[in-house]
């Protein structure tokens, strides 16, 4: 299960998947307080620009998103952003990448699979 909202939710366990409505992005939840967005990892989705990474660390590595004004998959390395792939010399396709997770979820129980 994949909860959705524009604030990060509650009573739940490190895994569990979560789409920010505002954002545009997918998280994965790794543990402490839920609350705060230093305990969740960018794991998918398409947004103008790159999410902030404002106190991010090697905690965060592998933070992975498309970057729809430069149109390349961008990620997290431990220390910065960097690019991971790109549109063809024409800009009308870019690289696929699958988004692996595994986790547990507390009301439905593991979840594992390729996004």
């Amino acid at each position: 299960m994949i909860s959705s909202g524009t604030a990060f939710p509650r009573g739940i366990n490190p895994g569990h998947l979560h789409f920010r409505t505002d954002q545009g992005l997918y998280y994965r939840y790794l543990g402490d307080v839920p609350t705060n967005a230093l305990n969740w990892v960018v794991f998918g989705g398409a947004v103008e620009g790159d999410p902030d990474t404002t106190g991010w660390t090697i905690r965060q590595d592998g933070a992975s998103w498309f970057n729809k004004i430069l149109n390349v998959l961008r990620m997290w390395d431990g220390s910065a952003v960097v690019t991971v792939g790109g549109s063809s010399p024409g800009g009308s396709s870019v690289q696929r990448w699958p988004y692996r997770f595994t986790g547990q979820d507390s009301i439905n129980g593991s979840v594992n699979g390729i996004l």
